[in-house]
């Protein structure tokens, strides 16, 4: 989730931790990458590549990102596959099951609005 401290948590000291041979894959929340430091450590040869769904700002605009050859880029739809449909989809079959048998819907999330969401 976007939370303060989630906030650009993935940066220059977090790509400095990671292999040369690594792939960072994002399809979360852009904004939990600092591209800024996404694009050094790409150009530096610090990660090897980077395939990323989400974006800081949405939609990318011209950023540099586009001109890397090491770098994936898809317009926020990795998570529409048709698997993943079939996985929310069977999510909320068992979270109306659970509901109906006076049981807690599984994956629920209490965030900054509990009062919003019903956990049984």
């Amino acid at each position: 989730p976007v939370l303060p401290e989630t906030v650009g948590m993935i940066n220059r000291e977090t790509f400095s931790l990671m292999k040369p041979t690594a792939y960072l894959i994002n399809t979360s929340r852009g904004i939990l990458i600092k591209e800024n430091d996404l694009i050094e450590a790409l150009r530096n040869g610090v990660i090897k590549g980077a395939a990323l769904d989400v974006y800081e700002e949405e939609p990318l605009g011209e950023s540099p990102l586009r001109m890397l050859e090491n770098v994936l880029l898809s317009p926020h739809c990795a998570g529409m596959s048709k698997n993943a449909i079939l996985e929310i989809a069977n999510g909320n079959k068992e979270n109306i099951l659970a509901i109906s048998q006076g049981r807690k819907c599984r994956n629920v999330i209490v965030g900054p609005f509990p009062n919003r969401i019903w956990n049984g």
